[in-house]
């Protein structure tokens, strides 16, 4: 899978670090493990060639290029408080992300954004029509800038249409591992126990102990892959989106 994560200035250094080191943990786990599909190839792209995180690191990214992705994700920039995230918005490069955006869009991409990467996913006006969630003290600014879009802050994961939000900080990597689980469940829940210590329920002894026992030359069992895309009842404009709760989200990814 062609994964995007797209990177302002100012990129949030946690929410950055957490998406990429998931994907990357669960590359790693497909090779140790033998799970029959194919890795992530995880590209963090930028609209300008210089980009540096809210704690003043440079971040090694890519052009965007034509080539589509099957998913971008949007990580939070490193605004916290309403005055300084409403001037970031109005910044040449967000704008210029939220074209790429609609660009992804309209090539039946997968869009996701956590935390304050939201608000960037909200400005390009995608996001009207459909629910989504974002970081909870930022709540009444979300409502006030972007009416149309039916926010559910109290959710850690709401999936609507083609599109997947996450609330706060730590939701970037629920975010990683609900985009995980929807090509394998069984990697999602590796990748979960690796980087969280939860262990699955009702796991087998060789699960449960990770990939010592499944990269041993003995191939796991397989688990079917899954698309991008939601599910039918959670397409374009469907009015029971998906809105799973975080303690739900998480048994899912224990299940």
């Amino acid at each position: 899978m062609r994964m995007h994560v797209l990177a302002l200035e100012g990129v949030f250094d946690l929410g950055l670090s957490a998406v990429v080191d998931a994907f990357q943990t669960a590359n790693e786990l497909i090779e140790a493990s033998k799970i029959a599909i194919e890795p992530f190839d995880v590209k963090i792209v930028a609209v300008r060639r210089r980009v540096r995180t809210s704690q003043g690191l440079l971040v090694p990214t890519y052009p965007i290029d034509r080539r589509m992705p099957d998913c971008v994700v949007v990580p939070a920039i490193g605004y916290k408080m309403p005055a300084p995230l409403e001037a970031a918005l109005a910044r040449s490069d967000v704008q210029d992300a939220t074209q790429v955006l609609r660009d992804y869009a309209r090539r039946d991409v997968t869009m996701s954004a956590a935390c304050i990467g939201t608000f960037v996913m909200a400005e390009s006006g995608l996001l009207n029509g459909h629910t989504a969630t974002t970081t909870w003290w930022l709540a009444p600014l979300f409502r006030r800038r972007y009416p149309e879009v039916a926010l559910e802050d109290s959710s850690m994961i709401v999936s609507s249409g083609p599109f997947v939000t996450a609330g706060a900080a730590l939701g970037h990597m629920d975010l990683a591992l609900w985009l995980i689980r929807q090509v394998s469940p069984q990697l999602a829940s590796l990748t979960a126990q690796y980087l969280t210590g939860q262990k699955k329920v009702g796991a087998s002894r060789a699960d449960a102990e990770g990939h010592w026992a499944l990269g041993s030359g003995q191939n796991s069992s397989t688990s079917t892959s899954r698309s991008f895309l939601p599910a039918p009842s959670a397409q374009r404009g469907a009015p029971n989106a998906q809105r799973p709760t975080p303690s739900a989200e998480r048994r899912q990814l224990r299940a």
